[in-house]
């Protein structure tokens, strides 16, 4: 949703940007830019006009780069300020090239303070004043006649922002990247749903999940069902990075504790093992079970739309930020499924999943679904780990990996198919999942 403000916000707001510039000024006696977005009328805030904020800031930080500056100082959050150690004319000369290089520029309002606070101007560079939007005439006279009605100039304003977002999914498309998700607030995604995208899951009113299909999500949910049976069923996701006996181990106690077990391999191509070659370690390690129904995870279960930082080092509250989306999507597979239970590994050593784990068991049982750790399989007194059969891959540990691959993986990795994975591995210095 678009945030409104009043004149007085806006002149408390002008107020406290004036006090924390003249304290900027004074702490550090050099030039200043003040960045703030140009939008006509009472909604100052969106979550298109914080793209285009935030397309600005990456243009500055751009140049700086080019004029191999530094920044100070730097402050960002609805409006920015940079100090900088140059020449007030050289800055200011490449925020007008910023202002005047696209149509979106004309939404910037860079201001360029010397260090005792005066403002330097455009004529200074011999350079005309800004522009129209609507007509291209100055602006100022059409701001101070009211030439155009403020409807007329947030529609241009908005025909303006909407095309940062158009150009970014034409990007994606151009990559071949065509099935696009995205999550945001939930007070955004309206403005995202009329760009084309839709619902997938929410996180408690927090947080939405989106994709660019009417019907991806629907479909892959009619997909499972083809496959949904009678009696209790129950569900395990696993990376199976590659496929242990602590894996096969814990999908025969999952199965042995269910009439259908649907066993989701986590097809995000993210991991050491390529997943076409850690399914068919899956398949070929559970084939003596008949209960075992096997899926890929796709884009919906542990992927980097849903759950990026599985894949990535992040912060703990991002971690619960993305582990809970995630479950909010698990929680409608399940019930398209008839899923009653989910069974995990117990996680001593992973951060990332051991946090999921956490998550797990507080947020299903409040879908009905009940969240079942089962204990890790040990070797030689040791929880098994990928992790620690990928050292084994690593060093070549031959006699240690006998103890905790089954013989269908074991076999796979002696044969000469291994060999572009073994050398992956070789070299991929850190095997380690933290």
């Amino acid at each position: 949703m678009a945030a409104e403000v009043s004149l007085l916000d806006m002149l408390d707001a002008r107020e406290r940007r004036v006090h924390h510039q003249q304290e900027l000024l004074k702490r550090y006696h050099k030039p200043l830019i003040c960045f703030t977005m140009n939008i006509a009328g009472p909604i100052k805030d969106s979550p298109l006009i914080r793209r285009g904020f935030a397309r600005g800031q990456q243009l500055l930080r751009q140049q700086f780069f080019r004029a191999k500056l530094s920044p100070l100082h730097t402050d960002a959050h609805c409006e920015a300020f940079y100090v900088l150690d140059a020449d007030p004319m050289a800055i200011k000369k490449f925020t007008t090239d910023i202002e005047d290089a696209t149509p979106l520029g004309r939404l910037f309002d860079m201001d360029v303070l010397r260090p005792d606070g005066t403002k330097v101007d455009r004529e200074e560079l011999s350079l005309s004043g800004r522009r129209c939007l609507i007509c291209g005439g100055p602006a100022k006279v059409c701001s101070s006649r009211r030439i155009h009605t403020v409807a007329e100039l947030q529609a241009k304003t908005t025909e303006i922002l909407n095309q940062i977002i158009t150009h970014l999914i034409e990007i994606q498309c151009a990559r071949g990247n065509l099935h696009l998700f995205l999550y945001t607030k939930v007070k955004s995604s309206k403005f995202f749903g009329d760009l084309g995208f839709y619902e997938i899951a929410r996180v408690e009113d927090t947080l939405v999940f989106m994709e660019n299909r009417r019907d991806g999500f629907s479909s892959y949910l009619r997909n499972l069902e083809k496959t949904k049976t009678e009696g209790k069923s129950a569900a395990l996701v696993m990376n199976a990075n590659p496929f242990t006996l602590g894996h096969q181990y814990l999908v025969e106690k999952a199965a042995a504790a269910c009439d259908t077990l649907h066993l989701f391999v986590v097809s995000e191509d993210a991991s050491l093992v390529p997943f076409a070659v850690r399914k068919k370690l899956v398949a070929e390690g559970v084939k003596h079970l008949p209960n075992v129904v096997l899926h890929d995870s796709g884009p919906y279960i542990i992927s980097n739309a849903t759950f990026p930082s599985y894949f990535l080092k992040d912060e703990a509250a991002v971690i619960d930020g993305h582990a809970r989306l995630d479950l909010a999507v698990f929680t409608k597979i399940a019930k398209a499924l008839n899923i009653t239970a989910r069974y995990v590994g117990e996680e001593p050593t992973s951060q990332v999943t051991g946090l999921y784990n956490q998550i797990m068991c507080q947020q299903l049982p409040k879908a009905g679904i009940d969240c079942i750790v089962v204990p890790r399989k040990e070797a030689d007194g040791k929880a098994i780990s990928a992790s620690t059969v990928r050292q084994c891959l690593q060093t070549g540990d031959w006699d240690t990996l006998e103890t905790l691959l089954p013989q269908t993986s074991l076999a796979y990795f002696r044969s000469p198919e291994a060999a572009p994975v073994l050398e992956r591995i070789r070299k991929a210095g850190n095997v380690v999942h933290y």
